[in-house]
């Protein structure tokens, strides 16, 4: 479960494209529950 708990599942099974990140730096990333709180901070009002 992600944190909006009802996107439902990834169907997808396509990996062909992360051979494009063959020799990148990928950086970290935050958590998820930090990008859904964003959404209340974003000037749109509450979620």
């Amino acid at each position: 479960m992600n944190a909006f708990g009802s996107s439902g599942a990834f169907p997808g099974d396509d990996t062909g494209f992360l051979g494009s990140f063959k020799g990148k730096t990928i950086n970290s990333a935050a958590s998820a529950q930090s990008a859904k709180n964003a959404i209340t901070k974003a000037g749109f009002g509450l979620a």
